[in-house]
């Protein structure tokens, strides 16, 4: 589940095509921000009902659902923040570029 899309789309929305198509192709959902800037850190995140050290652990804990999908109560401020922070520093970067 995309942090940015749960934003543009919709919680509910976004949640309930994600769950479909993972169920038609038999796989678990888990969330992931699609962080691009700082700002949209934490805009949603998996938390693991045990520890995980190693790739094979994260692998069995997703596939057994030992997890809950967390949504920051900000993530529209996040992701809205995140969004006109990036213009602003694209347009700086431009201003350094066309010099």
């Amino acid at each position: 589940m995309n942090g940015k899309d749960l934003h543009s789309i919709g919680i509910k929305e976004n949640s309930q095509l994600v769950y479909e198509f993972a169920e038609n192709l038999n796989k678990p959902v888990i969330g992931g921000s699609d962080t691009h800037h700082q700002l949209q850190y934490g805009c949603i995140f998996n938390e693991l009902e045990k520890d995980c050290n190693t790739v094979n652990d994260l692998k069995d804990i997703i596939l057994k659902g030992s997890y809950t999908i967390r949504i920051s109560e900000k993530l529209h401020e996040k992701v809205q923040s995140a969004t006109e922070q990036k213009a602003i520093e694209k347009k700086m970067m431009e201003a350094i570029i066309n010099k």
